[in-house]
């Protein structure tokens, strides 16, 4: 697929139009949904490594207020986009076995249950207890941290350590050593990826990247000499009709987007939304006003992997 990055589209405009922001972002999670469905861990989900193609980059449609779209030509826009994942390098397909029985409890100490998200890998004495917790939400030991830090998730970091201080058995220390890609490991599970998902949709519909304030942000922006400053370029600049880059703080979005937000960004790891949970969130499974996405056989086969997992490999 070829077309600009979602990074480089951010950077040229900023902030996009909540519509196709809306495109984005439902597209993104249907992909990484059919991947979790897979038993398949991305661990690197950022806007430099989502492929936009179908609609011209030079647009300023991209960045257009939507209620501003009288015409239809935002919606249209809209349409034409489609949404490709790129860069498995850090990617692992995950066997039966590398999904350890330590669930992640919720807060009040009970399992993690889901309505959409049954397991149906378990056999013997545990199957009972193993049965009541999605496989999105268990924690794996002994996984190398990777991907890029302002996207990926704390709990990647908060439990790291060196390989030899977390061995506590023979067996153990021998799978590690093959394994682990790194000195370093940490404990996390698919709901890490669900962080970066959030974190990504958060830095397209603010314009604002991760890990930064974004008060600060947008005043430094807003400062009487930033201001100042692009008038003057503007005056001896051939392209003086070039457009100003779009920014919002949260504060500024609609309510549905900020749940999207909340719940895949939650730090507590136990409290955050799984990806394919979140498929199911108001603003993501709203229809784009009749638009056609998400209606082609692919994309709904990515919408139908809410059932059991299937794993693409052993050990």
């Amino acid at each position: 697929h070829r077309g600009p990055t979602l990074k480089y589209i951010l950077e040229k405009g900023g902030a996009l139009g909540l519509k196709i922001a809306q495109c984005i972002s439902k597209q993104l999670i249907d992909a990484v949904a059919y991947l979790h469905g897979h038993a398949v861990i991305h661990r690197d989900i950022q806007p430099a490594n989502l492929v936009i193609s179908g609609a011209k980059l030079d647009d300023d449609l991209w960045w257009n207020s939507d209620e501003f779209d009288i015409d239809g030509k935002v919606l249209a826009h809209t349409k034409k986009c489609h949404v490709t994942l790129i860069d498995f390098g850090f990617a692992k397909a995950l066997a039966k076995e590398d999904i350890t029985e330590n669930a992640i409890a919720s807060n009040d100490g009970t399992a993690v249950t889901s309505t959409d998200e049954s397991d149906k890998t378990s056999r013997g004495r545990s199957r009972t207890r193993d049965d009541s917790i999605s496989c999105s939400r268990r924690k794996m030991r002994g996984q190398t941290p990777l991907g890029t830090r302002s996207y990926a998730a704390p709990e990647m970091f908060t439990t790291i350590r060196k390989v030899t201080q977390s061995i506590s058995s023979s067996i153990h220390r021998r799978r590690t050593k093959q394994k682990s890609e790194s000195e370093c490991i940490s404990d996390y599970g698919m709901v890490a990826d669900a962080y970066s998902v959030g974190t990504t949709i958060s830095h397209l519909v603010t314009g604002i990247p991760p890990n930064i304030d974004a008060d600060e942000f947008v005043a430094s922006k807003n400062r009487p000499l930033k201001k100042l400053s692009r008038n003057i370029k503007k005056c001896f600049s051939d392209k003086s009709t070039k457009r100003a880059k779009k920014y919002r703080l949260r504060s500024d979005l609609p309510l549905d987007i900020n749940e999207v937000i909340r719940l895949l960004t939650h730090f507590d790891e136990r409290r955050r939304s799984t990806v394919r949970e979140a498929r199911h969130l108001p603003w993501i499974k709203g229809n784009l006003e009749d638009a056609d996405i998400g209606e082609s056989a692919d994309v709904q086969s990515f919408m139908d992997s809410g059932g059991p997992m299937v794993f693409l490999t052993t050990i």
